[in-house]
């Protein structure tokens, strides 16, 4: 299965991703996306895909999130769990965090936005 993929300066690598997309859409995705990032924009895109394998499938819940904050434009997908999401998903709850998402994926969208210095050392403290 292929889970993530980063293609750097060239002019068609979305068309590349795009394709491969296409190639995979028939093993049990239940969503697909793809973010853009080029000439100072970041721009995402996502579906659904052929095959559903949950009743919480949405459109919604389709990676890449994308969100804009102080630290400019961030885009996140996450294949796993996080298997403490409810018990930091109340933690960023009392501190008026907002989700819009059920995916755990969502608070590492907070945990970046939030961050003040390295990012991989804010998550991974969290996370235990």
């Amino acid at each position: 299965m292929w889970d993530n993929c980063a293609i750097e300066n060239n002019k068609n690598a979305s068309i590349f991703v795009l394709a491969g997309l296409i190639t995979l859409q028939h093993r049990e995705e239940e969503s697909f996306g793809i973010t853009i990032s080029g000439e100072k924009k970041m721009r995402t895109f996502k579906s659904m895909g052929l095959v559903s394998i949950s009743s919480k499938s949405s459109l919604i819940n389709a990676q890449p999130f994308q969100i804009n904050c102080i630290h400019d434009d961030i885009s996140v997908t996450h294949n796993g769990n996080i298997v403490n999401f409810y018990k930091i998903k109340r933690m960023l709850l009392k501190k008026g965090a907002i989700f819009s998402h059920t995916s755990d994926t969502e608070i590492l969208l907070h945990f970046m936005a939030t961050s003040k210095g390295n990012f991989v050392d804010v998550v991974t403290s969290s996370l235990t």
